[in-house]
């Protein structure tokens, strides 16, 4: 530690040196004022022992500038000083640190410097830390600046406006960490990704970036939204920390804006409201529907885990759909209360007419100016045909010219289990799709007609259990112990047939298993499709195929898809 002694009478000096020696300091001495600034800027001493009383500038002058100089480097000056007035005293805790009168005491002196020294190395500390700090706050602005830059840039990808498309997005903070994304499809429909990434900065950034290039590639390519949300989750879950995922809904709106194709996972509940005209009346009264999500967020599950299920939502021209994140729902008024999907609702209702713009004023008063704690982003697709900016001009069908093949697959005992196994039925046929969303259709067929063989067919499983009070708990459990009885005389045959009419490629698909059947004339005229809910799901099946066929008693049965 070094001391830089500042007094005129050579005895004090002399006496505050042996002191300091026996203390172990370091120090250089000052016989006035002007001096002491002087050996402060050559010494950088820690501590200043001052007197007020000296020719020319007195100790008060002198620390005052020494302060100055200093800066924001805490400079302890202790005042030695035979007065004893109150003024006086005061004067020497508002220009120094301390005081002591003279003649002083040693123990007391020593036991000052002390003190003050570690008071000093407190300051020095948090000098240092607030340095550092200041050096990592600059680190993190820039980070966030890269990354609000790189999200610019992913979003500034987005094609030209499309009439049926509008959104709002605010970011709490410098950046934000929703993403929202859009392309034309190439049979003119409307893909759509609207996610929320945990965290924020660089990482989000990090995951913006891939997924922004899988999303535009595979959507310039019409591929199925089931393939772009599992391409995404491959890359996401490669590269992004454990505890990072991405919240997101993937959406496809076909040319004619009749029909959606949604996979969602972790993004709260897409919400569609439907115009719906009463009775002897020309007003409209408008249905709220809810569709919550299937999945897990993207990046959480390895590429085997992963769910690659999509909703189909069959929509009227007219319907409005919205898709938003928890920014929304989870912004407060003043008085601390959430605005939740309740609120959303009603402004969904009661804005109809005015759609987004509505909504916004609506949700803005309830909140009354209060500081967003969360990224807000909502999106509003209306269900119609699907408009876009200097639409392409678009060359005539070409004809499908394919060579019609039979393919077979048999399944058997434990393989029944893995219901993956049915994939490279869309495989094979993927080169003829017309429309990517044909794909994800042509799965939930498969899926359907599997799934419902194997547990009503093979496994002899009763749908009607699950009327009861805790019938699903017993209708699981039942699943879980037959499956473990599968054994080689537990099959499963399908049985494809590619073909084509009218230049149209179609695919026939026979399934049949080793059950026993069941009564077709009961279940088919079920009122109302219940069988979607009872049994064999021929109201899902009947819908999206061209047609439907039994034989063998319900044993067997044979669809036309249009592909």
């Amino acid at each position: 530690m070094k001391v830089l002694v500042v007094d005129d009478q050579e005895i004090n000096r002399t006496l505050l040196s042996f002191i300091l020696e026996d203390e172990g300091y370091q120090y250089s001495m000052a016989s006035d004022g002007e001096q002491a600034i002087q050996l402060y800027t050559q010494e950088n001493p820690d501590l200043i022992l001052m007197d007020i009383m000296m020719p020319g500038m007195d100790g008060y002058e002198a620390a005052r500038k020494i302060k100055v100089q200093a800066g924001s480097r805490h400079i302890p000056i202790i005042f030695l000083t035979a007065k004893t007035d109150l003024d006086s005293l005061s004067r020497c805790l508002d220009d120094g640190e301390d005081f002591l009168t003279k003649p002083f005491n040693e123990v007391i002196l020593k036991a000052k410097i002390r003190a003050h020294r570690r008071v000093a190395e407190l300051y020095r500390q948090l000098n240092d830390k607030n340095d550092a700090l200041v050096i990592h706050n600059t680190r993190i602005q820039q980070e966030q600046l890269m990354a609000q830059r790189v999200f610019a840039n992913v979003m500034e990808k987005n094609p030209n406006h499309c009439a049926n498309l509008r959104h709002y997005l605010s970011s709490a903070s410098v950046f934000s960490g929703d993403l929202f994304l859009y392309s034309r499809s190439p049979s003119g429909g409307l893909y759509v990704l609207l996610g929320d990434f945990t965290g924020h900065g660089l990482p989000a950034a990090i995951g913006a970036i891939p997924t922004s290039q899988i999303f535009f590639q595979l959507a310039s390519k019409g591929e199925a939204v089931s393939d772009i949300a599992r391409e995404i989750n491959r890359e996401l879950f490669a590269i992004l920390p454990s505890h990072m995922f991405f919240a997101a809904a993937v959406l496809e709106i076909n040319k004619t804006g009749n029909q959606i194709t949604a996979w969602q996972g972790g993004l709260p509940d897409l919400l569609l409201l439907s115009a719906q005209g009463q009775d002897n009346s020309t007003e409209a009264s408008h249905r709220l529907t809810q569709h919550e999500p299937q999945h897990l967020p993207l990046g959480m599950v390895e590429d085997n885990d992963f769910e690659e299920d999509v909703k189909l939502i069959t929509v009227e021209s007219g319907d409005v759909l919205y898709a938003y994140t928890d920014g929304i729902t989870e912004a407060v008024s003043p008085e601390g209360e959430m605005y939740g999907l309740d609120n959303l609702s009603q402004a969904l209702e009661e804005n109809s007419d005015r759609g987004l713009a509505g909504i916004l004023e609506h949700w803005k008063a309830f909140c009354d100016a209060q500081q967003e704690h969360d990224d807000v982003s909502l999106v509003e697709l209306k269900c119609d045909f699907v408009e876009w900016e200097d639409e392409p001009v678009v060359e005539d069908a070409v004809e499908h010219k394919i060579a019609p093949c039979t393919m077979e697959w048999n399944f058997e005992g434990e393989q029944l289990a893995d219901l993956r196994m049915t994939d490279s039925i869309i495989l094979m046929v993927e080169p003829f799709f017309s429309e990517a969303v044909r794909k994800d259709l042509l799965r939930l067929v498969v899926n359907e007609m599997y799934s419902n063989s194997l547990e009503h067919g093979v496994l002899k499983l009763d749908s009607s259990l699950k009327d009861y009070f805790d019938g699903m708990n017993q209708y699981e459990q039942l699943r879980a112990e037959r499956m473990l009885e599968l054994n080689t005389s537990n099959w499963i045959r399908i049985v494809t047939h590619l073909r084509s009419s009218m230049g149209q490629p179609y695919l026939e698909i026979e399934l049949s298993d080793s059950g026993e059947g069941f009564d077709v004339t009961e279940v088919t005229s079920r009122p109302d499709n219940d069988s979607l809910s009872h049994g064999r799901g021929l109201g899902l099946i009947s819908y999206l195929c061209e047609s439907v066929e039994f034989a063998k008693g319900g044993a067997m049965v044979k669809a036309r898809f249009n592909l």
